[in-house]
Order: structure tokens, then C-alpha cells, then sequence
């Protein structure tokens, strides 16, 4: 583990809920749950603490991305990422950095909502989502797949290289395996050190039965990715899992 470096202030972190798909439990879990459906939520997560930080920008808001893709997903008014934004009291121009564990259309499909903020994302990760293998094209919503312009293609988008501190007790970690350049968010709060791992962990079920997502570039690097996540952080928060929200939809 890197040296940990506390906040001045404490960090908090709150999952907001921003609407739910309903797809095969494979997804998340791989070679296992065939057939059966579940349903998840897709989770815009905001950070409170030196500085407000928003990880992941959930699905876009427009623009008929759930339809490009082919999955049933829903959303309710409140679920909507700026009401959403709203009913946690932050304004999209309080919001100073915008962290994207990695560019797929669930996680960085509102980058439009942050102009005024630092939108951070792994050099690998963006290099691969311009051009991504012919399989993964429209997770990306890349023009090869039939999209016009990705979402994530924003002027204040900003590129890291492997390990970097963003602010005090926040640094990202790279994670590669569900995509070549995911990454991880560490943060350190008054609870220990927690990470937001994106989709490395999709669900609880991929650490507590040792098996990885069921959506990847690389199962071996998907399966170091877990490993190496339970080093960096006493506690490990998954992308799509309901048990996140135990108080609340924030």
C-alpha cells in the first residue's frame, strides 16, 4: 500500500441512485447465473471532504444510449444525475474534480454536466475507447460501433498515467481487466481507506466468491485487479451492487 496521506478534512462518500438495469446475472459474475435476471443500479457516487468530487457520471441523460446498447434500463425523476445531484445539495459548478473509473456508456455518460470541473481519466483508458476492439465498440459509444460523439469527448477531459494524487487522502489506482485502463478511487475517511472500484468489483459477490465480472478485455487482469484492491483499501465499494445503499438512496 502507498503511504497514506490524510485530509485536513474528512472525506464522505454518498451513493446516489441513478436509475436500474435489468440483465443477466452473468454479467457480473462470470460463467455463472446464466439465464437469470437481476436487476442493478447504476451508481453516481459524490465525495465530500478538502474538495467535492464526483466518481462516474452514470448513463446519459440523453440521447437514447440504453436503446443503442440494448438493455432494459429505467430511471425515475428523482433518479435523473442532476436531481440526483440536487437532493444531495451540490450544484454540478460546486463539483471541482470528475473522476471516471473508465469510459463505458454507464459511467461516463454525463460528462456534459461538469464544465467547470477537472474530468480525470486514465491515458490507456481514453487511448483504447477511441479506437476499442470491434466486440466493445458500442459499450463505448464509439463512432465505429455507430455513435456519433462519445460523451466522454468533453474540452476539460484530463489524462493520467497509472498512480496519481488528485487531492489529499484521494488518489487513483489503475485496475485494468473489465477495460485496459480502469481505475480505481482510494480514499481515505474517518472509516479507513475505501475504494470505489468501478466495474473491477461489479458486485460483492466477485470478492466474496473469488470470481470476476462477467464483462472484460482480460480475465487474468480482472482477476489480479481484485487482488491488488484488497491491499489498497480496508473496504472495497462495487459499481452495481444494491447492498451500497444502506441508508438510503444517498
Amino acid at each position: 500500500m502507498t503511504d497514506q496521506i490524510v485530509p485536513t478534512t474528512p472525506w464522505q462518500i454518498f451513493a446516489l441512485d441513478t436509475g436500474s438495469s435489468m440483465l443477466d446475472q452473468s454479467m457480473l459474475t462470470y460463467t455463472r447465473g446464466f439465464g437469470q435476471i437481476i436487476s442493478i443500479p447504476r451508481i453516481m457516487w459524490l465525495l465530500r471532504g478538502p474538495t467535492t468530487v464526483i466518481v462516474d457520471t452514470s448513463v446519459p441523460r440523453s440521447g437514447g444510449a440504453a436503446e443503442f446498447i440494448g438493455e432494459d434500463f429505467s430511471r425515475t425523476d428523482g433518479q435523473d444525475p442532476r436531481n440526483a445531484l440536487g437532493a444531495a445539495g451540490v450544484d454540478p459548478s460546486d463539483v471541482e474534480l470528475v473522476v471516471l473509473t473508465h469510459l463505458h456508456w454507464d459511467h461516463a455518460g454525463n460528462c456534459d454536466l461538469f464544465p467547470e470541473s477537472r474530468v480525470v481519466v486514465q491515458e490507456s483508458e481514453l487511448r483504447y475507447a477511441i479506437a476499442p476492439g470491434r466486440f466493445f465498440r458500442r459499450s463505448f459509444l464509439s463512432p465505429l460501433g455507430g455513435w456519433g460523439v462519445p460523451p466522454f469527448v468533453v474540452p476539460n477531459l484530463d489524462v493520467v498515467r497509472g498512480t496519481t494524487q488528485l487531492a489529499p487522502g484521494l488518489r487513483v489506482e489503475p485496475v485494468p481487466g473489465h477495460t485496459p485502463g480502469s481505475q480505481a478511487v482510494v480514499i481515505e475517511t474517518a472509516d479507513g481507506t475505501f475504494a470505489i472500484a468501478g466495474d473491477a468489483v461489479m458486485a460483492y459477490a466477485n470478492v466474496e466468491d473469488d470470481i470476476p465480472p462477467g464483462f472484460h478485455t482480460s480475465v487474468d487482469e480482472a482477476v489480479d485487479s481484485i487482488d491488488r484492491l484488497a491491499t489498497l483499501a480496508d473496504s472495497l465499494l462495487p459499481a452495481h451492487d444494491y447492498a451500497v445503499f444502506t441508508d438510503g438512496p444517498i
